[in-house]
């Protein structure tokens, strides 16, 4: 089965586990060690007249455990019909942009009127000739590396990264920790509209690989540690790799007030989904 096919039956949910790939990019996502069940969704897709363009996402789905599968499924199966059968492969880069904002709020209504409840984040990157239109909603993540550098380029909706970025929170890495890091400010979905919407667009140029994280990655993996898991195993399967580490390793900080902080993080803690996108497979 691919992607595209489990998606439209909706099998992701229902699987422990799940790696896919296409030339250039793997996807992967897991259940974890403490949830019953798959809220993630993944999608990896060139479009079938033109596999120079593709898009690669995820969703990681809130609200209780079938509204939350059925709203990170549902985001990422309404994104997949546009790419197929909407997107024009001729429609100039500032009408494509207002065409993909409209098409959040479009998909923001499809998961609130019909997933009872149930919302998700969504991170995606819609690759063209020559750029890439990057989208965030929530807490999901996407980084991107260039040479050496190795960088986060969305920014998280949710109390921690807002208290970060105030000064509240010194390091990066503390936010993983804090009691409030699952408290997000915008998504798709749910009962009430709370979408809000970061776009980016890069020359393609401008990076080698590209990374997108739920949070099960990220909150068990730091920044250094998937840069680590990067320089010392292949691209090939990069994305399982990236999961398993997030499944598996636990992480420790003793130096931060317990009554605000988290002193362990339990590799697994979540489901654990990522896309990977390198220019250096063929």
């Amino acid at each position: 089965m691919t992607c595209y096919s489990d998606i439209v039956l909706n099998k992701q949910f229902s699987k422990k586990n799940l790696n896919y790939y296409l030339p250039n990019i793997s996807a992967s996502l897991d259940i974890g060690k403490q949830r019953n069940k798959q809220e993630d969704s993944v999608l990896i897709l060139e479009h079938p007249f033109n596999n120079n363009i593709k898009i690669l996402a995820v969703a990681d789905g809130m609200g209780g455990l079938s509204d939350g599968a059925k709203a990170s499924n549902v985001a990422l199966l309404n994104l997949a019909k546009w790419f197929l059968y909407q997107l024009k492969l001729d429609n100039n880069l500032n009408n494509l942009v207002c065409e993909m904002q409209v098409l959040m709020n479009v998909i923001d209504n499809i998961v609130r009127k019909n997933c009872n409840g149930g919302g998700t984040t969504l991170a995606t990157a819609l690759i063209l000739k020559n750029n890439t239109i990057f989208i965030n909603i929530g807490d999901s993540r996407i980084y991107i590396k260039n040479n050496n550098d190795f960088f986060q380029l969305s920014k998280d909706h949710s109390i921690v990264w807002d208290m970060y970025e105030r000064g509240e929170i010194a390091n990066k890495d503390d936010m993983r920790f804090h009691k409030y890091n699952n408290l997000i400010t915008s998504r798709l979905g749910c009962e009430s509209k709370k979408l809000r919407i970061d776009l980016k667009i890069l020359d393609n140029s401008s990076y080698q690989d590209l990374f997108i994280f739920t949070d099960g990655v990220t909150d068990c993996l730091s920044d250094d540690a998937i840069i680590r898991i990067i320089e010392s195993n292949t691209y090939l399967k990069m994305s399982q790799i990236i999961v398993k580490n997030a499944i598996t390793t636990d992480s420790y900080n003793f130096t931060l007030d317990s009554d605000e902080y988290y002193n362990k993080i339990c590799g697994g803690k979540d489901n654990s989904s990522a896309v990977v996108f390198s220019k250096k497979l063929v």
